[in-house]
């Protein structure tokens, strides 16, 4: 094996190296319908959600929640 040949093949294990880490991360970190962040619901946005679906009626009948 030449110098460059193992040159280059320290170049890309480093690559992969710092790379699989960061997939890692990415995947471990993605929820399963590919949304990136993750909205957190209070109990104040329920009842402002009830509050408007009262008012509209037919989103009422939407929801299964209540």
């Amino acid at each position: 094996m030449s110098g460059r040949t193992i040159i280059l093949i320290l170049f890309f294990w480093a690559v992969l190296t710092i790379v699989t880490p960061i997939l890692v991360r990415l995947s471990a970190t993605a929820k399963a319908n590919g949304e990136f962040f993750v909205i957190k619901h209070t109990s104040k946005d329920i009842v402002k959600i009830r509050n408007l679906s009262s008012s509209v009626g037919w989103l009422s009948e939407l929801s299964p929640y209540w």
